[in-house]
């Protein structure tokens, strides 16, 4: 009887540790699960993270090409009102000598 006791007890305790073993597996398991998961999202983040940063070299290489643009526009602007400041002289210039022709053939018709 006390034998049957003790294999009773004995028997339990083998209950009780398997009981717990499968919780600890089930835990064990839910962690993996878990860990992959996360694993999973850090590699979506990584390769989200991987397009951000290539969108940002492709908007800044854009505007690096835009700001060179812009620079030689303003370049060419430049230029082409130093001609036309040029031009407006020298239309000025041509007026002038038009009038002093002018007055020059009126002075002479007077005399």
């Amino acid at each position: 009887q006390e034998l049957r006791a003790k294999t009773r007890d004995l028997e339990k305790d083998v209950r009780r540790k398997e009981e717990q073993y499968d919780r600890e597996r089930e835990k064990s398991d839910q962690l993996r699960s878990e860990m992959r998961e996360r694993d999973n999202d850090r590699a979506q983040l990584e390769d989200d993270v991987k397009a951000l940063r290539e969108q940002v070299r492709g908007y800044r290489e854009r505007l690096g090409n835009t700001t060179e643009s812009v620079a030689a526009r303003d370049e060419r602007n430049r230029e082409a009102k130093k001609r036309l400041r040029e031009k407006d002289r020298e239309l000025a210039r041509l007026y002038d000598d038009q009038k002093r022709l002018r007055d020059e053939l009126n002075a002479r018709e007077e005399e």
